[in-house]
């Protein structure tokens, strides 16, 4: 992937240079080490994937984010929005065949399973590994409500337990979170969460049941065609 904008900065004694690939996401190092992904911008922070130990006036610290400048934030934003918003209008333009969204994962493993929770409520848990990023997805039918899909990991830090539902506001998608009965909007979701959101819908156990597609055979049949793990 190529870099389409970089800006360094320093921080606890370090320098962190930030780049925004051409396919949306965003990487960080410090001073020439390797290159780590950016889990997601939010708050005027970068928030890792992965934490770091850095030594400062020292001492050992470990770090899973970094907070920037008003100006620097919205560089890395606003860069990352942009080729994002261009991507989403290419798709709306040129919309893929079925196929084409499983290949911008590396991995996928779904595993259908029943919760021990006095009901028996099936769900299905959809595990999607891209790049050295991991995410895990709950998909279930919900009577009334349709297919629900709900994160199975912290979408912002702080929150006190896993989950949310994606909301799309105009033309983005967003993460809303329920706090003390009512939803609110926590962030945007990345381009790589879409990728795994738009894979469920397609995909999706639940998803192709309620349509009542023939292919729900193929895929989650006694015998499926489509393996329950699947490579690039």
């Amino acid at each position: 992937m190529t870099k389409v904008n970089e800006l360094t900065i320093r921080k606890y004694g370090q320098s962190f240079t930030f780049a925004v690939l051409d396919n949306g996401r965003v990487e960080y190092r410090i001073g020439n080490g390797k290159w780590f992904s950016v889990k997601s911008l939010e708050n005027g922070k970068a928030v890792f994937v992965k934490k770091q130990e850095i030594v400062y006036k020292a001492e050992l610290l470990t770090i899973d984010s970094l907070e920037l400048d008003e100006e620097d934030f919205s560089t890395l934003y606003n860069e990352q929005r942009r080729i994002l918003d261009e991507k989403e209008k290419k798709n709306v333009r040129h919309k893929p065949v079925s196929d084409d969204v499983l290949q911008k994962v590396d991995k996928w493993v779904r595993k259908v399973k029943v919760l021990k929770d006095g009901k028996k409520t099936p769900v299905c848990i959809h595990d999607f590994s891209i790049g050295n990023d991991k995410y895990r997805f709950v998909e279930r039918y919900i009577e009334g409500r349709g297919l629900i899909v709900n994160p199975d990991y912290l979408i912002s830090e702080g929150l006190p337990t896993v989950g949310g539902i994606p909301k799309q506001y105009g033309e983005l998608m967003f993460w809303d979170y329920l706090f003390d009965n009512q939803w609110k909007r926590v962030r945007t979701m990345t381009f790589n969460e879409q990728i795994c959101y738009e894979i469920i819908k397609k995909y999706g156990y639940f998803a192709m049941k309620a349509k009542d597609e023939e292919g729900f055979k193929e895929y989650y049949g006694k015998k499926p065609l489509f393996p329950a793990v699947w490579h690039k």
